[in-house]
C-alpha cells in the first residue's frame, strides 16, 4: 500500500467510523469502504486499534489544520475560529455531516480500554486546547492560558449541542457566550 493508498484507508475508516461508532464497524466496512485487501490493511495497522488510533492521529492533523486556516481567514483569530466551528456544526467543512466530536467519541468508546487510542484522543483536545491558548495570546486577550481553556471548554460543550439542537441556534448562543468571554478577558 502506497503512502497515498494508506492515507486513503485512513480516511475512509475515519469517515466510517465517525458515521457507525467505532465498534459498530467492522473491518470488513473497512476494507470494503477502502478497496483495499485485509492483509494488506493488517500488514499496515496490525490491529483494528492500530486502524482507530491511526484515525484518530489522522483526524487530529486535519482538523487541526482546518481550525489554523479559519483562525488566518477571519476577520480576526477568535472569529476565524468561530466561522471554522459554525461551518463544522453546519455540516459545511471539509469533514462533511456532523456527527459529534471524532475526539470525544472515541475517548467515550475507548477510555480504560485502550491506552493507545486514549491516549491519542487525549493528545489530540491537549493539541486543540493549545491552539486556542495562542489564538486567545494572538486576540491580544489578558490570560491567554485562562481564556483559552475556558473557551475549550464552551466549544466541548457547543459541539455536543450541535448533535441535537439546530446548528443555527447552537452558533448564535456561542456567538454570545464568546462575546462574554472575551470582554471578560480584555485588557
Amino acid at each position: 500500500m502506497t503512502g497515498s493508498k494508506k492515507g486513503h484507508a485512513v480516511e475512509a475508516a475515519r469517515r466510517l467510523f465517525d458515521a457507525n461508532g467505532f465498534h459498530n464497524t467492522g473491518i470488513d466496512a473497512v476494507v470494503t469502504g477502502a478497496e483495499v485487501a485485509r492483509m494488506t490493511l493488517y500488514k499496515h495497522f496490525r490491529s483494528k486499534d492500530g486502524l482507530v488510533q491511526a484515525t484518530v492521529r489522522h483526524h487530529t492533523e486535519r482538523f487541526a489544520g482546518y481550525l489554523e486556516a479559519s483562525v488566518a481567514e477571519g476577520r480576526d483569530p477568535l472569529e476565524g475560529l468561530a466561522d471554522g466551528f459554525a461551518k463544522w456544526w453546519r455540516g459545511d467543512s471539509p469533514f462533511g455531516a456532523y456527527r459529534g466530536c471524532y475526539l470525544h467519541k472515541a475517548l467515550a468508546e475507548f477510555s480504560g480500554s485502550s491506552e493507545t487510542i486514549e491516549g491519542a484522543a487525549r493528545e489530540g483536545v491537549e493539541r486543540l486546547r493549545a491552539l486556542f491558548r495562542k489564538t486567545a495570546a494572538d486576540s491580544g486577550l489578558a490570560e491567554p492560558k485562562a481564556f483559552g481553556d475556558q473557551l475549550w471548554l464552551l466549544l466541548a460543550g457547543a459541539s455536543e449541542a450541535a448533535v441535537s439542537t439546530d446548528p443555527a441556534e447552537v452558533e448564535a448562543t456561542f456567538r454570545k457566550a464568546l462575546g462574554t468571554l472575551r470582554r471578560a478577558h480584555s485588557n
